[in-house]
């Protein structure tokens, strides 16, 4: 049904019936689908999203910055790319903050290569610690006792 709406209105565009810029029209038809109440729900996903620990960031930054890009259909009260940074920074944990405050990082892409690079150092270590504990495990467990 939307989309037969959507191409009524843009065939009546083309032909010169409608007096309406295309932006005016687009705006029209994202306005009836991003409702403020459904605008309103989506910011304040935004505010409550949180990363954790292990998790891909990137699927972390998609998520934010398609929910910005849903907001930002809706019309009014755009969000900025400073606004969507805060977003972004707002739901890491308190460690990742202070390091993107130690080293002047405000844009998602730096971010979030340092990030990975972090996680991925992370992992090294614990698989390290996993090893080591493990080898240390079979050594105790191969010994002979002796009385």
């Amino acid at each position: 049904m939307l989309n037969y709406l959507v191409d009524e209105v843009i065939q009546t565009y083309y032909k010169g019936k409608d007096e309406r810029s295309f932006s005016e029209i687009i705006n029209i038809i994202t306005g009836g689908i991003y409702t403020a109440d459904k605008v309103a729900s989506i910011k304040e996903k935004l505010r409550n999203v949180k990363y954790f620990n292990l998790r891909n960031i990137y699927n972390y930054k998609f998520y934010i910055e398609k929910m910005v890009e849903r907001v930002n259909l809706g019309g009014e009260n755009l969000i900025s790319e400073n606004q969507k940074f805060y977003f972004f920074f707002g739901g890491l944990p308190r460690e990742f903050q202070e390091k993107f405050l130690w080293y002047d990082l405000d844009e998602i892409e730096d971010a979030t290569y340092a990030i990975a690079k972090l996680e991925t150092i992370y992992k090294q270590k614990i698989g390290k610690n996993n090893s080591k504990f493990e080898n240390n495990n079979k050594a105790f467990n191969s010994r002979d006792p002796k009385i």
